[in-house]
């Protein structure tokens, strides 16, 4: 998007916060490469894969992406909720910002991660 409606960012920085007090790494994408190198692995393979949301994707194959991410997003809720940022008017915030953002004929969501291949 534009800009990054501010429920879903702010839902997203509590569930990165959350991965961080849990002692998780939630940027771990582009250091794979060095942790499966420092494991032992060989042929090593790492890429950026991105996805986008946007008209190129048609309306019903975007609502879907959309659906899938909230989805994904709500499956965080109650471990956030437990541990403090995040309640339930958090979650109807985000939940009714990605309902928007499928009726948007203009809107466009990115994400960004990483993918390895490696053998031992």
């Amino acid at each position: 998007v534009s800009t990054w409606p501010k429920a879903i960012y702010r839902y997203w920085r509590a569930f990165n916060r959350l991965q961080k007090d849990l002692v998780g790494h939630p940027n771990i994408g582009p250091s794979l490469g060095n942790y499966l190198l420092n494991a032992g692995f060989d042929q090593l393979h790492t890429q950026p894969i991105t996805y986008q949301a946007d008209k190129q994707m048609g309306l019903e194959k975007r609502r879907e992406f959309l659906e899938y991410w909230k989805q994904l997003f709500l499956s965080a809720h109650p471990q956030l909720e437990i541990s403090g940022p995040i309640d339930d008017s958090d979650a109807a915030a985000m939940v009714a910002e990605f309902e928007g953002l499928k009726e948007d004929a203009e809107a466009v969501f990115y994400i960004a991660a990483f993918q390895a291949r490696a053998i031992k």
